[in-house]
């Protein structure tokens, strides 16, 4: 089971340095409270986002849905450094990480770090076992505030609005399942035949 755990984890990074790795093109923008959903693009590549610009000047929180992974979003954080990085570093450390929303449930996972090149942005991409639960925890709460801990750094605190997380998550979400039907769904059911 550790062994399926650190391959997940190590699939998970990356893909989310794929995602963070370029700029891409967004349409469809939907405003929900403190959250939003939309498409990005980059030519025939596309995914969908549920993000918080809100709680903070300079950090955002969002969860990524990707065409053929529509149950397993990459949830990230991403706060402006101010200065733009010359170079890419992906696992420039791992810490420990726990979510919680309101008084419900603490989830502990997994936080590692990332920058991109010509890119403000520290990148903290998370990773929980029970993602289902922290989205079931998101779409009904209030605030959800997630610690970051390791062994040679304070604790770091950080909280996010849920106003409008549960339209956004599940907009996000129906938009990737959309885009993930191809003409093969429509041969999958017992329709009749002619």
């Amino acid at each position: 089971m550790k062994t399926l755990y650190v391959f997940t984890f190590i699939i998970a990074a990356f893909y989310a340095g794929i995602v963070s790795a370029a700029t891409y093109n967004s349409r469809d923008v939907r405003t929900h409270g403190d959250w939003s959903s939309l498409e990005l693009y980059l030519g025939d590549e596309s995914f969908f986002r549920a993000i918080n610009t809100v709680s903070y000047s300079d950090a955002t929180i969002s969860l990524d849905y990707s065409i053929g992974k529509c149950d397993s979003p990459l949830m990230v954080t991403r706060i402006n450094m101010k200065e733009i990085y010359s170079k890419s570093e992906s696992f420039i450390k791992v810490f420990s990480s726990e979510l919680r929303v309101d008084r419900m449930a603490i989830h502990k996972g997994s936080a590692w770090t990332n920058t991109e090149r010509g890119d403000s942005g520290l990148y903290i991409n998370y990773y929980f076992s029970d993602m289902d639960s922290i989205l079931k925890d998101m779409r009904a709460g209030r605030v959800a505030r997630i610690k970051i801990s390791g062994d040679d750094i304070d604790d770091v605190y950080l909280e996010f609005s849920m106003s409008g997380s549960m339209a956004a998550i599940n907009r996000a979400a129906a938009l990737c399942r959309a885009a993930s039907r191809g003409p093969a769904s429509y041969f999958e059911d017992a329709g009749s035949a002619i």
